[in-house]
């Protein structure tokens, strides 16, 4: 097991052989415990990457879950506000190992493996259906990054802007066929609004479900016509740099679009839940609820909120629309009850804050930036520590592979010396032989007044041929390897 689930593990207090149950069982304990002022927001973040690094992990290694047996309401927390977040995951393939002794013949296969082959991929398109996003959202999702003139060209036809009773105007977008709206839970003071589009084509609009927590709201047209719209991005793979497009309508100049960069992913904002993005695009009253689009036509974020000061400038934020697709693709509708009860909720929240004085927001925004640069600073410190770490690392690495390069050319060159030693001595071992051979053989003739190289008796010949033998697997014997 990797550090990082270990860690994620004892942030969310839960043993190693937790299952997706307790993951989520433990994430709603802990969140009623933020909400209550009892973890501070620092430490909210951690619990919240560790809930969704434990759900990813779990979740690609097919954990069983054993919540299947309750029911939604034990499942749900109190203020409904954590509802669990959809993650992708690649489907893990294992394969089976078989006893070679045991194949049939590779005709007897062939029928077997076609049918093999087929159920394959009907499961692979299941487990796509099962953990991709719905299809109205992904199925035309374009290829490479279009210039801002296409993309704003693509995305106009989905922007609204929503105009409710005397509360004011906001922003908006559309995320189904069937007339889906996307918005901020700041913007619907009421149930019923009304929605104006870039061809002047004008409905009414049902609050379906709002989140003050997230400052979301689902919104739903009441006209009865086939609604273009966005496609979804994937915001956890926004990074510093990307080039995004705010879309609203700012000071009621309807279907308004500015241009900048992401200038971080994860931001926090005190009195709201999730991932925040930070752009420099320019976002003003009006495009709350608009979306937050990058350079593929997907949208990334959702506007909700800017710092306004004479020193500030360029500092807007987004909802991570991956911190709100929970809501968007199950489109559940939320009683009269509950929307009674979540817009009273977000009534209070937005008096408390239009009541703070002056000074204690300018002091909150102060606070927020300064923290802001504080995390950009550590994160800046910790990447020179990752890469001085890396250096060292690579550094020890060029030096073991030396030092082994080294000992195996020395092996290599003591083993090659060792040869040709064994063999000078192999070779000069058979000759030794040979010459005792011959010197043994003249001997004999010599003592018998005869020239070297005469004819011996065969019994004769035949004991010197054998010991010149001997002689010579001796030397086999001595010198090999």
């Amino acid at each position: 097991m990797d550090t990082n689930l270990i860690r994620c593990y004892q942030i969310i207090g839960l043993s190693e052989d937790a299952g997706i149950e307790d993951v989520e069982l433990s994430y709603q304990r802990l969140t009623q415990k933020i909400h209550q002022g009892l973890i501070p927001w620092d430490q909210s973040k951690e619990i919240l990457w560790a809930h969704d690094y434990l759900l990813n992990f779990l979740k690609a290694e097919h954990v069983p879950d054993r919540s299947e047996g309750l029911s939604p309401e034990a499942l749900r927390s109190p203020s409904q506000t954590d509802p669990p977040r959809q993650t992708i995951s690649p489907d893990a393939t294992r394969s089976r190992v078989v006893d070679s002794s045991d194949r049939p013949s590779s005709r007897s296969l062939r029928l077997p493996l076609l049918i093999a082959t087929l159920l394959i991929l009907v499961a692979l398109a299941a487990g796509l259906a099962y953990f991709g996003r719905p299809f109205v959202m992904i199925a035309s999702a374009p290829k490479g990054d279009l210039d801002s003139a296409s993309i704003i060209k693509r995305i106009k036809p989905s922007i609204v802007t929503i105009h409710v009773g005397s509360s004011g105007t906001g922003s908006g977008f559309v995320v189904d066929k069937q007339g889906y709206i996307v918005t901020n839970a700041h913007v619907m003071r009421e149930k019923t609004a009304t929605a104006i589009f870039s061809d002047g084509f004008q409905t009414d609009v049902n609050l379906v479900m709002l989140d003050e927590q997230r400052d979301f709201a689902l919104i739903k047209a009441t006209a009865n016509r086939i609604y273009e719209p966005l496609r979804l991005g994937d915001s956890a793979r926004c990074a510093e740099g990307d080039t995004v497009i705010a879309a609203g309508a700012p000071f009621n100049l309807d279907f308004s679009f500015t241009k900048g960069i992401i200038s971080s992913t994860r931001r926090t904002v005190p009195f709201l839940q999730g991932e925040i993005i930070q752009t420099d695009a320019a976002i003003n009253p009006g495009n709350s609820g608009g979306p937050l689009v990058n350079t593929r036509g997907e949208v990334v974020g959702i506007n909700f909120l800017k710092l306004a000061n004479v020193a500030i400038e360029g500092i807007g934020f987004a909802i991570a629309i991956n911190d709100v697709r929970p809501y968007i693709e199950k489109k559940a509708q939320m009683s009269d009850a509950e929307l009674n009860q979540a817009m009273a909720r977000e009534t209070k929240k937005l008096e408390e804050l239009t009541q703070m004085p002056t000074d204690e927001i300018n002091r909150m925004k102060d606070r927020a930036i300064e923290e802001q640069w504080e995390r950009e600073r550590r994160r800046r410190e910790l990447n020179e520590k990752v890469e001085a770490a890396n250096r060292d690392i690579q550094e020890q690495k060029e030096k073991i592979e030396r030092r082994l390069q080294d000992e195996a050319a020395e092996r290599k060159k003591r083993s090659q010396e060792m040869a040709e030693a064994r063999n000078k001595a192999l070779s000069d071992c058979l000759q030794n032989a040979t010459n005792q051979y011959q010197w043994t053989w003249n001997d004999y003739c010599r003592k018998n007044n005869q020239q070297d190289s005469c004819s011996l008796p065969y019994n004769m010949a035949s004991l010197l041929e054998q010991r010149l033998g001997q002689m010579r697997n001796e030397c086999y014997r001595v010198n090999s390897p």
